[in-house]
């Protein structure tokens, strides 16, 4: 290779400087293509990554959580349902805390002990699970919804999420947080990863189950999106008694604002854990604009024997933040019964 740095045969100073300064800049422009070629990849392979959450982890938080709101004592709901919403806002924050307590305490935190208000007694333990009739066509379209036990329930997870410039999968087990809040009220935690996480704040009645709000939090990269949906009239995703076939609909407003149709579309059972489990099946489809605009529809089916959602399919695809998001995924709860 020519020596650049050499005055050619017959060249003056001006052209030899020209010259250096022409290829100091070529150089330098293919070290910085290349500088970002890396740092583009790098970052891609970073938002691609979806980093499951330990099942330690989430109960460890259910645990403190759990104890207190127990140590607030039982006259305090008001002050509890407080609580509980700080409790949700800082929640990634906190289960990184414990993350990195446990990995400090070994199994310590794992064995802390349940408090009282979490062990199922004959006077909370939901109304569906005591000594009920002989099944029948009759007596399972009369039930009420009734109160979900609390715990941490496992999922197995088949899915993906997507935003522009990444796609990846889901963590193929996942944790679903069920905290009841007095009042015929409870919230669902769904933990996809450290990556996924949703809030559903859910109430029953004599009509069936309905939703107020719903949360979500992903994070992209350098980028989170956290936005709460609230449903104003709440938002009915089961009505009772179960009828195969019947349908319904409603509207709500609000900084999101939107349509919704559902159906009950299918009676069956599922093997859960080894057990058969009679449930239904209803299936919400969303329509939203405003803060949060696209189509969302869910699948759920339902086991009234216990007041859960055992299996669940979602597609969403929302515009909010930087982007186009979607997720679509399907799973089922390994064991109906939760880990406390």
């Amino acid at each position: 290779m020519r020596d650049i740095w050499a005055a050619p045969p017959g060249g003056s100073i001006e052209s030899v400087s020209r010259e250096r300064k022409s290829h100091l800049k070529a150089l330098v422009a293919a070290g910085l293509v290349m500088s970002l070629g890396l740092g583009v990849g790098g970052v891609l392979r970073w938002m691609g990554a979806s980093t499951p959450v330990a099942s330690e982890t989430v109960l460890a938080q259910y645990r403190a959580d759990a104890e207190a709101a127990a140590s607030e004592g039982s006259g305090a709901d008001t002050q509890q349902r407080s609580g509980d919403k700080g409790r949700a806002k800082n929640e990634p924050r906190k289960r990184q805390r414990a993350s990195n307590a446990n990995r400090h305490r070994g199994s310590a935190a794992v064995a802390a002990p349940v408090s009282q208000r979490q062990r199922p007694t004959a006077a909370n333990r939901p109304a569906a699970r005591g000594n009920q009739p002989a099944a029948n066509s009759e007596t399972r379209e009369a039930r009420r919804p009734g109160r979900p036990e609390e715990g941490v329930y496992t999922w197995a997870v088949d899915g993906y999420e997507k935003a522009p410039g990444t796609n990846r999968t889901l963590p193929e087990e996942s944790h679903r947080v069920v905290t009841w809040q007095g009042q015929n009220r409870w919230i669902e935690h769904h933990v996809f990863s450290e990556q996924k996480e949703t809030w559903l704040n859910l109430q029953f009645a004599d009509k069936g189950v309905s939703v107020t709000s719903n949360r979500n939090r992903v994070v992209m990269g350098p980028v989170t999106v956290d936005k709460t949906i609230v449903f104003n009239p709440p938002m009915f995703v089961g009505l009772v008694p179960f009828k195969l076939g019947q349908t319904w609909e409603g509207s709500w407003r609000g900084k999101t604002s939107g349509e919704y149709q559902a159906r009950t579309f299918d009676h069956t059972t599922l093997v859960i854990g080894g057990q058969e489990v009679e449930v239904w099946a209803t299936e919400v489809r969303m329509t939203m604009r405003g803060e949060v605009a696209g189509t969302a529809t869910v699948r759920s089916w339902v086991s009234p024997e216990y007041n859960l959602v055992v299996k669940q399919y979602q597609d969403t695809r929302v515009t909010t933040g930087p982007g186009e998001y979607r997720s679509e995924w399907t799973g089922q709860v390994k064991s109906l019964q939760p880990q406390r």
